[in-house]
Formats: C-alpha cells, structure tokens, sequence
C-alpha cells in the first residue's frame, strides 16, 4: 500500500511538473484568431511587428515590405513579408520573435 501511494505521487509530481513547463503558443498579430492549428492568412502591412520588420531590414538593408502573411505551422508561428530592395524581389520567413528562417530573392 505505501509502495503504491509513493508510486501516485511520484506519477503525480511528474504530470504537474510536465503541465507547468508547456510551451505557451507565440502571440499572434492584433486581431486575428484562428481555431484551427494551422493556418495562413494575409495580413495589413502596419500590423506586421516592430522586430519582425527590423529583422528583415537588418537581414536585407533598404528592404520595403509590400505584403505581409501570418502562417502557423504546428507550434510555430511565423510571418511571410514579401518586398523589395535595390529593384529587387524579396521573400523572407520569419519568426514572431524576429529570427529569420528563410530568405528568398527573384
């Protein structure tokens, strides 16, 4: 009986402690929610945030947004800022939190 009681609470422990150390999902951009897990939506270029934008430009200088995409993909959230610069067509993946996962230029 002690050996099991021990066992329940031990078992117990473990399942809070896993609870409490879930990962809690990246904001999404004001004014947009989705039930679903995974989604894609365009989203107006002034609502495109501060240290996403700055990730870009600081990736690509001279960079100017001309379209913006919210995407999530499983757990992770990202936006899709489509532009130019220096003439040319750019195409970056990049994370709420300003970390760039992909550039692309035509």
């Amino acid at each position: 009986m002690k050996k099991t009681t021990t066992l329940l609470l031990a078992a117990a422990a473990s399942l809070s402690l896993l609870t409490s150390c879930a990962t809690k999902p990246v904001p999404v951009a004001p004014g947009y929610t989705n039930d679903s897990d995974d989604f894609d939506n365009d989203i107006p270029k002034n609502e495109v945030p501060a240290n996403v934008l700055a990730a870009a430009k600081a990736q690509i200088p001279g960079f100017v947004l001309t379209e913006a995409n919210l995407q999530q993909r499983g757990a992770t959230r990202l936006f899709e800022l489509q532009g130019r610069a220096n003439d040319r067509p750019y195409e970056l993946d990049i994370t709420a939190e300003g970390r760039v996962l992909h550039i692309e230029r035509d």
